[in-house]
């Protein structure tokens, strides 16, 4: 509603968890949905990578919270998406692929 009233013409929006989220933007707007994806594997290092003292847990944390996501539909959001973007280097290499798409959506 806040996007429709504001007349942005860009708009990111982040955390889409459901294909019916996907599908409400798709009614009102022209989206391209972009997926960020980093396997199991990266996305625990990088928990790990953190040094927090809960870490110990997080692989159990992080699988229960995947499980419970795809129930909830987000798998079909990812499956929807008109673009990926592979999430396995570096904040900058992420940043670089994200920039580079970015300007090929703006500019395209």
């Amino acid at each position: 509603k806040i996007i429709q009233k504001e007349q942005y013409l860009k708009v990111v929006v982040d955390g889409i968890r459901s294909l019916d989220e996907v599908e409400v933007f798709r009614r009102v707007h022209s989206v391209k949905l972009i997926s960020i994806h980093a396997s199991p594997g990266t996305r625990f290092k990088r928990l790990s990578a953190r040094g927090r003292s809960d870490d110990a847990n997080q692989e159990k944390i992080m699988i229960e919270r995947d499980l419970r996501e795809l129930r909830f539909g987000i798998g079909s959001a990812i499956a929807m998406a008109d673009y990926m973007v592979v999430n396995e280097g570096s904040i900058q290499d992420l940043r670089k692929k994200f920039e580079e798409l970015m300007e090929c959506l703006l500019l395209g």
